[in-house]
């Protein structure tokens, strides 16, 4: 047995107190007078012997009082194997799990509030001399610093959610290298309610740590969340109604009805209703439109309780104002591109030579056309490769009698695909690839019979193994017709057929051929992103339609900004955020004053999913240096962290045995009487 204040164990020498009293009060006897006392002799001795022994018993009393009272004060406790045998921290970690998902409801209490309120108890269950190290899923910088009490409970104050998702990997490293770094034990205790996607591979725990999981646990699993939406083409086409998915999930374990809204600006537009069962995941849609100049910032909600940061999805879009194709040929223009989207007004092309060609007019252009040229030179060839890297779109049809090798030396530049030799068979096509976005939605019915372009020659295609090619019109042979590759940063189109009609009939096919240049074109408008996620490394990508002049831009949202580190290349401007950003919603890049783009921040769904380990499945993942908290033992932290520190705590039982004998002298001095 030990004592928290062995000091105290010097006020049992009050003890001697009762024994004098004993030996001075209860051994004085009084004289009474008789006139004749021999027959009360037998009963002078029988009253004598009740009363030593009703005094001897106060005595034990009093000394047994004074003697629980005393040890009550100073504590006593068993030290267990467990406790005996570690050693003891130099200061105590405390990891509360301020995500998202902790805003699910505990009773009336969210999760995060119960979590702040264990920890006080933790700190205020040490002495005032201990040291403690704060944290969340944040990690800032200040996170490694040792606090006193008194500041430990001021930083918890300072806590608040945040769009960082739990990753206790993460945590348990950040806290490892503290007791490194400085060379010390410590005990952690983990405050989360352990979401499934919060541990992904198994931790095993240093000896140099003891680490303590405490869930914290929801009544009940309750969550719909927008994962995620998109429209129906990559790209808003202008003047059209584009279809908008939304894709929904009920991640709770009831089925659910929520409303879907709309808005924009001050304006809220209700959308519908629907009823998603629990773990299902459904698609809805809407339609909207969208005209050639505007910019849109869009939302679209639900309405959900208590974990609502998944409720938003934040969009930022814009259609094209007007798609500009450039058509390089020989001498003349194909009447076939000629007269392609001549009636589409978003739609400008410019014609030029082969010998008349500027090169900076390359990056402003959203598709170029190379129409049979016969060769090659290596200024075009570089040309076409920087235009590539900077997210531009070619179509490649090749001439008869062109030379091949110098189509290789340009295929070579930018891809592993070589032409082979000219193949003069009569050849009709199998197919059209409606999985791809070039064919993806231009027909809203899919005849098996749809008349198909053929051709009466056509070049090999050889492929490499590092550059898939997408096959867009495929030949009966299986041989490509019309085929897309990725290109650097762009996309690489070809045809192994002339475009000429003694070759091929492809131009003559209207409703194939309009449609697939000017879906080539739109495609390089992929390079804007409708929304982003927070957390992410990705760049935002903008397309931006001028070379920006100022050494540095600005990123704002109201009347809060920051300068950000970008990239230009061509019209490709990509932003570095570098977690710069923490809340969702819209974002403006300004040069100067002047708006050069837009875009939108989402907050990421990894939160979303609120299933938790059970502790069987906790146990699994967590093993090695762990002292596990059982539920009875959370809800009375202070008492377990006493006994875990101290062993068995006794000063309790003491107290109640002090009283038990103060209670039995004085039940002795009222009924057992002389």
């Amino acid at each position: 047995m030990q004592f928290v204040f062995p000091l105290f164990l010097v006020a049992l020498a009050t003890i001697i107190i009762p024994v004098i009293i004993h030996l001075f009060y209860f051994q004085r006897y009084r004289t009474e007078y008789f006139s004749n006392v021999r027959f009360l002799k037998n009963l002078k001795e029988e009253k004598q012997t009740r009363s030593r022994l009703r005094n001897l018993l106060v005595l034990l009393s009093r000394i047994f009082f004074i003697t629980f009272l005393v040890l009550a004060f100073a504590q006593p406790f068993i030290m267990d194997d467990e406790s005996a045998s570690g050693d003891k921290p130099e200061y105590i970690s405390i990891f509360i799990d301020n995500s998202y998902s902790m805003s699910a409801l505990s009773s009336e209490t969210p999760l995060f509030q119960v979590a702040v309120n264990k920890a006080r108890d933790i700190i205020n269950s040490y002495d005032a001399g201990t040291n403690f190290q704060i944290i969340s899923n944040d990690l800032t910088p200040g996170s490694t610093q040792l606090l006193s009490k008194e500041l430990a409970l001021d930083r918890l104050d300072n806590i608040s959610l945040s769009h960082i998702p739990s990753d206790f990997e993460r945590i348990y490293r950040f806290i490892l290298r503290t007791t490194e770094e400085k060379g010390v034990r410590a005990n952690s205790y983990w405050l989360s309610d352990f979401q499934r996607n919060s541990i992904e591979n198994p931790i095993d725990v240093d000896s140099s740590l003891v680490i303590f999981p405490i869930p914290v646990t929801a009544v009940e699993t309750r969550n719909i969340s927008i994962d995620s939406c998109w429209f129906e083409s990559p790209v808003p086409e202008a003047n059209v109604e584009n279809q908008l998915y939304i894709k929904l999930t009920n991640y709770g374990v009831t089925d659910q009805d929520t409303k879907i809204v709309l808005r924009e600006g001050g304006n809220v537009n209700p959308v519908g209703s629907v009823f998603i069962e629990s773990g299902a995941t459904i698609v809805d849609t809407i339609g909207i439109n969208i005209s050639r100049t505007e910019v849109r910032d869009i939302v679209i909600e639900i309405t959900d309780n208590p974990v609502v940061f998944d409720n938003s999805y934040f969009m930022s879009l814009d259609a094209r104002n007007t798609l500009r194709l450039l058509m390089i040929s020989e001498d003349s223009s194909n009447p076939y591109l000629s007269s392609a989207l001549n009636n589409n007004p978003t739609v400008e092309k410019d014609y030029v030579s082969i010998d008349r060609i500027v090169y900076s007019d390359f990056d402003n252009k959203d598709l170029i056309v190379l129409d049979e040229l016969p060769s090659f030179n290596s200024g075009l060839i570089s040309n076409l490769s920087r235009y590539l890297e900077q997210g531009g779109n070619i179509m490649v049809f090749p001439g008869r009698n062109s030379d091949i090798s110098t189509y290789n030396a340009l295929f070579n530049a930018i891809g592993a695909v070589r032409m082979g030799g000219w193949i003069e068979q009569e050849m009709e096509s199998l197919g059209i690839n409606y999985q791809d976005f070039i064919f993806s939605d231009v027909f809203s019915d899919r005849e098996k019979n749809m008349a198909l372009p053929g051709v009466n020659g056509y070049y090999s295609i050889q492929t490499g193994v590092q550059t898939p090619l997408i096959p867009l019109l495929t030949l009966r042979n299986g041989e490509p017709l019309i085929s897309k590759m990725n290109a650097k940063n762009g996309f690489l189109y070809f045809s192994s057929a002339p475009l000429d009609r003694e070759w091929s009939n492809v131009g003559t096919h209207a409703d194939i051929f309009i449609p697939m240049i000017y879906r080539m074109a739109l495609s390089k408008s992929r390079k804007k992103k409708l929304s982003y996620f927070l957390g992410g490394n990705t760049p935002v990508t903008l397309s931006v339609e001028r070379e920006l002049t100022e050494e540095s831009i600005e990123v704002t949202s109201g009347e809060n900004g920051f300068i950000p580190a970008y990239t230009q290349n061509g019209e490709l401007l990509e932003i570095q955020l570098y977690d710069q950003i923490e809340e969702a919603g819209f974002y403006d890049v300004r040069e100067k004053e002047q708006i050069i783009g837009s875009f939108a921040m989402n907050y990421s769904r990894n939160e979303s999913d609120i299933s938790t380990f059970d502790a069987d499945e906790l146990r699994d993942k967590i093993a090695g240096s762990i002292v596990w908290v059982s539920g009875e033992q959370s809800a009375s932290i202070q008492q377990f962290i006493q006994e875990y520190d101290r062993g068995k705590v006794l000063w309790k039982w003491c107290l109640i045995f002090a009283l038990i004998f103060l209670v039995v002298e004085s039940l002795l001095l009222r009924f057992l009487k002389n």
